[in-house]
Parts: C-alpha cells; structure tokens; sequence
C-alpha cells in the first residue's frame, strides 16, 4: 500500500511492552546507533518500503538508540535482547517470544516476507525454511 502511514517508533521499552501485550500484537524492535552505516540503509530503505510500513501496522515498533553505548537503559536493553552488535532487529510474536533476528542490512523484500511469514495475520505457525 502505497498509502501506508510511517512507521510510528516507540522509545520507551516498558512502554512498547505493555502496548503490545495490551492490544494482543506481535513487537518489531529495532537497535541502531547514528555512526551505524547499515542502520541508516534499513532506516532510509527498508523501514519507508510501502510493503514493509503496510505490515508494520500490525506490530507495536521500539527503535532503542544506541548510540551512547554507556547509557545503562541501552546496556540492560542490549543485554536483555541479547544484542552483540549494530544493526539488530527483533521481531517478537504476541505472546514476546522471538521469532526473528536480523544483524545486518536487509532489503525490503526479505524483511517484508519474514514479517508475513513469522508473524502471519491468523496467528498460526511459522512457513518452514524461514530462519
């Protein structure tokens, strides 16, 4: 949909959370940094793809900002999601299990796919040969 509002992006965790598990949907967080070139490609390609904002419309978005890498609420996200290096991007389903990760620039039609296919629109399980 050509027409698909911008994705809006939470800043908040606790927040993003609560929202998700409130209004039963599946997460997309994203953990970027300003000096973090592949970041900038998903941000300036992948993310404003109208496929890809028509699907994000289903998922409460948390965009953690990891450019200070010495801020502690960055410290204990990165722990609690496991994150190692820059770009990640986790997709949650409803229930906040993961069910992908990307660590690298992805082009806007493998995003949109993993997003249709682990996070399908009737809940059910996951299409084989995804991960």
């Amino acid at each position: 949909d050509p027409n698909a509002p911008t994705i809006t992006w939470l800043k908040d965790e606790a927040e993003a959370r609560a929202k998700a598990t409130s209004e039963g949907k599946p997460m997309l967080i994203d953990f970027g940094a300003e000096w973090c070139k592949a970041c900038k490609e998903l941000e300036d390609e992948t993310f404003p793809d109208p496929n890809v904002r028509s699907e994000a419309q289903r998922f409460v978005a948390l965009r953690v900002d990891a450019t200070d890498d010495e801020d502690k609420e960055v410290l204990r996200l990165k722990d609690k999601y496991n994150v190692v290096g820059l770009p990640t991007v986790i997709m949650l389903d409803k229930g906040g299990t993961e069910v992908a990760r990307f660590n690298e620039f992805v082009k806007p039609d493998k995003f949109y796919v993993t997003m249709k296919c682990k996070l399908p629109h009737d809940g059910k399980g996951e299409v084989v040969g995804m991960r």
